[in-house]
């Protein structure tokens, strides 16, 4: 089944807020260069795939479906996570020092527990997300039918709502 961008998003949320330890997103276009969004936490899948009209104006459905397997354990996970000070300072001296972030400072985030949205301080670090410039693969046949599902309910919802305006 199919639904709303916002309500698969909203779920989200609600099932983080529970449970934030063990997240992981990725990030990565489909075969029409559309932006899929996988969130998993254990075999539940979340799935949001968004068509970009404008800047400005995009549509989007979502879904749920299970996957064959756990994450691979060694993929750092996702959460919002405390920024001290001293990490703060950390991660600006590496960006200045080489464009990116070193891999202990990486490794020290990811030893950072994943928190609740409301337990969150001001400073605030979130990911990581893998991000992917080749279309995402199936993580299991249960999401490779739910990606087939989005990509339909997107395509209808598009002529619905852009009608003969669509192009691309």
């Amino acid at each position: 089944m199919t639904s709303p961008s916002a309500a698969v998003l909203g779920d989200v949320l609600e099932a983080y807020g529970a449970d934030p330890v063990g997240w992981h997103v990725t990030i990565a276009p489909d075969h029409r260069s559309r932006t899929v969004v996988i969130f998993r936490k254990g075999r539940r899948v979340w799935q949001v795939k968004t068509h970009h009209i404008t800047p400005y104006h995009s549509l989007g459905v979502g879904g749920t479906a299970r996957a064959d397997s756990e994450p691979n354990e060694d993929v750092p996970s996702f959460g919002w996570r405390s920024l001290s000070p001293s990490l703060a300072a950390r991660i600006k001296t590496d960006i200045a020092a080489s464009g990116a972030l070193s891999p202990e400072t990486v490794s020290r985030i990811g030893r950072e527990e994943p928190r609740r949205p409301e337990e969150m301080p001001r400073g605030v670090l979130e990911g990581p997300v893998t991000i992917l410039s080749n279309p995402v693969s199936a993580i299991s046949k249960s999401q490779a039918t739910l990606d087939s599902k989005l990509t339909r309910a997107l395509d209808k919802l598009l002529l619905k709502t852009e009608g003969a305006s669509m192009h691309g």
